[in-house]
């Protein structure tokens, strides 16, 4: 429902320019927007609630759901998974850098990383996606002395083939397309990789 999408409510309290001069949403405009997302359409978020299992039965889902109260279960038609970061396995440090260095020689992006102590140094990045990208220019602001990023692609990703779902057709319709055609799209996703953010210019 894009009336209802962030795009929409942004620009009716700042105007249309200033959506277009945002790079990325700040985190104090995204909590304003949930919040009021929740109350314009009713909805009671229960927080402290962990649900232990997803049963399917008859067309629907059966929750089983841990909460303050006990347990309990409830059915729904759909489930909507938005664990982030940590619903694809968390974050994960190769063995070969926990096993041979010490843990103040190197940091997840997870992580909160003390930038300032990589001044004058030589950083390693391992990765080529946006996370990998942002950590190696707030180093290179901090005064590090060169980053180098390692990938195992032989070339960076360069065509954002995710953003394809942006469309307002493609968003509206992407549900109804069959299983097979969501997840060949999702494999296709996958093997593209995800691109590098985009850089401010500082003029000339």
């Amino acid at each position: 429902m894009p009336a209802l999408g962030f795009q929409a409510w942004y620009e009716a309290r700042h105007s249309e320019a200033a959506y277009a001069a945002i790079e990325r949403i700040p985190r104090t405009d995204w909590a304003a927007y949930l919040s009021w997302f929740k109350n314009f359409l009713n909805i009671t978020p229960r927080y402290a609630t962990r649900v232990d299992r997803i049963e399917p039965a008859d067309g629907h889902f059966r929750l089983h759901l841990r909460t303050p109260t006990g347990d309990a279960i409830e059915t729904a038609r759909k489930i909507i998974l938005a664990t982030g970061f940590s619903g694809a396995g968390g974050k994960y440090v190769p063995e070969v850098l926990t096993q041979n260095l010490s843990a103040t020689r190197y940091a997840h992006t997870e992580d909160a990383i003390d930038f300032a102590a990589l001044r004058g140094k030589t950083v390693g990045v391992i990765g080529a996606a946006a996370s990998a990208f942002d950590a190696a220019g707030v180093a290179l602001e901090h005064g590090a002395e060169t980053v180098h990023l390692f990938a195992r692609r032989d070339t960076i990703a360069a065509t954002p083939i995710t953003r394809s779902r942006g469309f307002p057709g493609a968003y509206d319709n992407y549900h109804s397309l069959p299983d097979a055609d969501r997840w060949h799209q999702a494999i296709r996703f996958q093997r593209a990789g995800s691109t590098q953010p985009r850089t401010r210019s500082s003029g000339p």
